[in-house]
């Protein structure tokens, strides 16, 4: 596991053809409805798929 947060986790992983490693975010979405958070991450989502920075993750 790379990391925690409020709603869920981050693991590493490696594509077993490619070799490549990548993170895999692991929601737990009952917390985010619980918490009516789903737009929150629906934003993030769109974020992280628009930025383009050494730093950040891509999708």
């Amino acid at each position: 596991m790379a990391g925690t947060g409020t709603f869920g986790r981050v693991c590493l992983c490696r594509d077993k053809v490619t070799d490549k490693y990548w993170a895999m975010k692991i929601l737990a979405m009952a917390d985010v409805i619980r918490l009516k958070q789903i737009e929150h991450v629906k934003n993030e989502k769109n974020i992280l798929h628009e930025i383009d920075h050494p730093f950040i993750v891509n999708m």
